[in-house]
């Protein structure tokens, strides 16, 4: 279980093309207890990277 508090992205920002849900959910606190809990930075990097397919990430 994960429990986090995020700052999501509004519906307006959605429509202007910011949906990349990694981005947006990898983007503050949940980041953040990943790494404090042994995700590798490198790793989270990876799932980051809009450039990669969203499954590969």
């Amino acid at each position: 279980m994960i429990d986090t508090h995020e700052h999501l992205v509004h519906a307006e920002d959605l429509l202007e093309g910011r949906d990349d849900v990694l981005q947006e959910f990898l983007l503050h606190y949940m980041s953040s207890d990943l790494i404090s809990s042994g995700l590798e930075s490198k790793t989270l990097e990876v799932a980051r990277d809009r450039n990669r397919d969203l499954l590969e990430r």
